[in-house]
């Protein structure tokens, strides 16, 4: 019998642990390559893999389904217009309902801020979408009686538009005693419908002869001055004494 003189390193040489043990590799150190082969490497100035960006690319490829969902909102998105321009019609409506109505009460019907409402409430006067605030009043009771003119004009030149821009601007109406009311340039029979108010018929009767010489060069016939016996409405509101319509009843 031969006795086997070997260590037991030597005899089993592949049961013993190397003096160099095998290095595990994590997950950020896995080179891109075998995570997906369609990914380059990418190095960084130290020459070692970047496995900051390893893990980014893992995690993107991993949650795939995801990956819209997460750019969507990434992505700043684009403020609409729309809630602007809603505002701005509820804010218009509230002002024509009521122009005495405060910032505050139409902020409390919109459920919004009163200086969200005061904001945008001046870029629409700024916008000329308001074009100021006054009071529908019965006039009578001023002392003052309605008058409607009707004229009909040949075509629409630069020196008609002249004169009526000329007019208004300088209020001519209002050095006569009259206030304008209206005045409207419409398609039909007549081309002019105006609305305004005297104090008695002798100050709207020189009013009107003075509209007759202003445009009679642009005049096709003789324009008609209407009276007004009774305003059922104006400016949207109706008229609180309705019933004193059956007095024109004969």
């Amino acid at each position: 019998m031969v006795l086997d003189t070997r260590t037991k390193q030597e005899r089993y040489p592949s049961a013993m642990p190397s003096s160099k043990p095998d290095r595990i590799m994590t997950q950020s150190q896995i080179p891109i390559k075998d995570i997906d082969p369609s990914i380059p490497s990418k190095k960084c100035s130290t020459g070692q893999k970047d496995s900051v960006n390893i893990v980014i690319s893992n995690h993107n490829i991993l949650n795939n389904t995801d990956d819209n969902m997460t750019n969507s909102s990434e992505i700043p998105q684009k403020k609409s217009n729309s809630n602007k321009s809603e505002y701005g019609d509820k804010i218009l409506q509230s002002l024509m309902d009521d122009p005495t109505r405060s910032d505050s009460e139409i902020a409390q019907d919109l459920n919004t801020y009163r200086q969200k409402v005061w904001r945008r409430r001046k870029e629409l006067e700024e916008e000329n979408d308001i074009w100021g605030y006054t009071a529908v009043v019965d006039e009578s009771k001023l002392n003052h009686v309605s008058y409607i003119v009707l004229m009909k004009t040949r075509t629409m030149n630069k020196e008609l538009v002249d004169i009526l821009i000329k007019r208004i601007t300088l209020e001519e109406p209002r050095k006569q005693g009259v206030r304008l009311k209206n005045m409207f340039y419409v398609n039909g029979e007549f081309d002019w419908v105006i609305r305004f108010t005297a104090p008695d018929h002798a100050t709207a009767r020189k009013y009107f002869e003075t509209l007759r010489l202003q445009y009679a060069d642009h005049l096709q016939e003789k324009p008609v001055m209407i009276d007004i016996n009774f305003s059922l409405v104006l400016e949207g509101k109706h008229n609180p004494d309705l019933n004193e319509l059956h007095d024109f009843v004969p």
